[in-house]
């Protein structure tokens, strides 16, 4: 895949941020096919916006698609940014077409992704070169043709058409009368099921959920080969879902992460949230519960086992690469539990955040100890130091307390509101940890 970008072009893109040498040369790609139709380009930090001019305002110009190369989703090697109505505008169709064939991407071929930018357009996720091609033959066709099926599973809002086209207008004092007979609205009310069901099954399947879906009633089931935690869906109507985790502490970090209120069960599953607003909303649920789901299972100690399986070895040198290995491992795993941000202040500068173990490394009786993702917290900096060394540490629900040795105009000058700062989400796991931080670290005797 090496289409010809002039030797300009080609230098500006070079400038663009990209996760990897793999998504400049995706990016680059992608770049090459569709600037082809759009024929103008604003080279940015993270992406290169591409421009056409517009066929309704007086050929001013437009942005309907811009590539991004980093700050992506986990998983993507570039995501494709639409706005379908400057896509419409620019290639003269109209904007249901645009949105179909943007949905079919995104639900097809490729990946929902994030939208990540104040304007908030809709994105396609792109992971390998296979998905690339497709989406490419895709843009293609639509360009060539100028045209894309818009039907029920693709129109956004969803079946907007049909509620129009299922009654006729009524005067003031006249009760609209459907127009299709009973059994073709319960076809159709079928095939929408079909069309929600398949729609919540990619968000699984995208997330990890590689088992086969399971029925219970009203609920859909997913579970995955690679950790032991499930989740329910059950479609609400009205774009909601009311979604069921079976492990607690995967619950509390959602309802924390996306202010999902929570309520407990209903059995067997140990949390539920009633209402999980909206498509995008619920494909995030899927993707935060398997990253953190994984995490709890210990595949941080797994990956430790393995870069670690060398012949027994005493030396000095042997053992401290091994710390050094386990504690990059450790602060992977809880940058992916709290979602990249300080458990306490949100900070969410990760050169700047500390992977803290509550239990210390040299004090762990094994590696499961040492690796438990429930004993450690990520904290700012001075947070770290303070709690490292036993000048502050945390109740079971999470409160900051603060030494006695500390004055109060030490505290002060630390800058720290005892009153508002807390650990946010603490599991069961983590309480364990803390009472023997309290124990045996802590500077101020409290049990």
């Amino acid at each position: 895949m090496s289409p010809s970008i002039p030797f300009d072009e080609l230098r500006e893109l070079k400038s663009i941020r990209a996760l990897s040498p793999e998504s400049a040369r995706l990016r680059d790609f992608a770049y090459a096919v569709m600037n082809q139709t759009l024929r103008g380009a604003r080279y940015q930090v993270n992406g290169v916006a591409l421009r056409a001019l517009s066929s309704v305002t007086d050929d001013s110009p437009v942005t309907p698609v811009t590539i991004y190369s980093h700050q992506l989703d986990v998983g993507n090697l570039i995501e494709i940014a639409v706005d379908a109505e400057k896509l419409a505008d620019a290639l003269k169709t109209s904007a249901a077409e645009a949105e179909a064939w943007l949905t079919h991407l995104q639900t097809e071929i490729a990946h929902w992704a994030e939208p990540k930018t104040s304007l908030k357009y809709p994105r396609v996720g792109i992971r390998n070169e296979k998905e690339l091609a497709e989406a490419l033959a895709a843009w293609e066709r639509f360009v060539a043709e100028r045209r894309w099926p818009v039907t029920t599973a693709e129109s956004s809002p969803l079946l907007e058409a049909e509620g129009s086209a299922g009654t006729r207008e009524a005067s003031a004092d006249q009760e609209l009368v459907p127009t299709v007979a009973g059994d073709e609205r319960r076809e159709n009310s079928d095939r929408r099921d079909g069309l929600e069901a398949t729609r919540i099954e990619k968000a699984a399947a995208d997330a990890g959920f590689d088992r086969t879906v399971e029925n219970d009633g009203d609920w859909l089931v997913f579970r995955s080969t690679a950790f032991p935690t499930s989740v329910g869906i059950s479609a609400q109507g009205g774009g909601g879902y009311r979604v069921a985790i079976s492990d607690a502490a995967v619950g509390q970090r959602l309802g924390r992460e996306f202010a999902l209120p929570i309520s407990r069960g209903p059995k067997p599953w140990a949390i539920s949230f009633a209402v999980v607003d909206g498509y995008e909303l619920l494909y995030k649920t899927f993707q935060r519960a398997a990253r953190v789901a994984r995490v709890l299972a210990g595949e941080g100690l797994r990956e430790f086992q393995v870069r670690t399986r060398t012949p027994p070895d005493s030396t000095e040198a042997v053992r401290l690469v091994v710390q050094r290995v386990g504690q990059d491992i450790f602060r992977s795993s809880l940058i992916e539990y709290w979602n990249g941000k300080c458990a306490v202040t949100g900070l969410d500068v990760l050169g700047l955040l500390r992977a803290s173990h509550i239990k210390r490394w040299a004090d762990c009786e094994s590696d499961t100890e040492r690796l438990d993702v429930f004993n450690g917290l990520l904290l700012s900096p001075h947070l770290d130091a303070l709690f490292d060394k036993g000048w502050v540490t945390f109740s079971d629900d999470g409160e900051l307390l603060r030494s006695p040795q500390l004055s109060e105009v030490q505290w002060a000058l630390l800058g720290i509101d005892g009153a508002a700062a807390q650990a946010v989400s603490l599991a069961d796991g983590h309480r364990q940890y803390l009472r023997w931080h309290r124990a045996h670290v802590f500077l101020g005797g409290v049990g």
